[in-house]
């Protein structure tokens, strides 16, 4: 017997909130709401020892929506005439992983490895993730949606899967 083939639609994710919560909020999207999440997270001191849970739910939840972003939704007109935000400070970001994997590190398990999860990955996710807040914000849905998937495709969602690595790898 031959495996059913995944469905190659894929959902309209603002519908399927919408029908989840029977509301509708405008300028709302679930990839917008996901990546708001996630920044609130990071911007929130872990404590000791670390609850890891909701962050690897957090990264689970931004890579699965990577691939559910449909074409169309990424298509806009003309380019946004704003400039984009200066991201020459990348030490606040650092900060806030190294916060994170400081907490990560401190808390000596009997037979766990040293965590290998550089500050950096987790910096850079914060970094690309914040500018895709500020999209959403300032230009189109359809602008950050295209950026939040290239940016998937081709620079934080490698870093994205360094740190689920490494977090899998420490924790089971």
């Amino acid at each position: 017997m031959l495996p059913t083939p995944l469905p190659t639609d894929k959902p309209n994710l603002a519908e399927s909130a919408e029908a989840q919560n029977g509301t509708s909020v405008v300028g709302s999207h679930p990839v917008a709401d996901a990546v708001d999440r996630f920044l609130v997270l990071m911007d929130t001191e872990p404590s000791a020892p670390p609850d890891l849970e909701p962050l690897i739910r957090a990264l689970d939840e931004l890579a699965w929506l990577a691939h559910q972003i449909r074409r169309e939704e990424t298509e806009c007109d003309d380019e946004p005439d704003v400039e984009e935000p200066s991201r020459d400070d990348w030490r606040a970001s650092f900060r806030k992983a190294a916060a994170w994997v400081r907490q990560v590190r401190a808390d000596d398990r009997a037979g766990r490895e040293e965590i290998v999860c550089p500050e950096v990955d987790l910096s850079e996710i914060i970094d690309d993730l914040e500018l895709i807040q500020w999209r959403f914000r300032s230009t189109s849905e359809a602008d950050a949606l295209f950026h939040y998937e290239l940016g998937f495709m081709t620079h934080w969602g490698h870093h994205l899967r360094t740190v689920q690595w490494a977090l899998h790898a420490w924790c089971w």
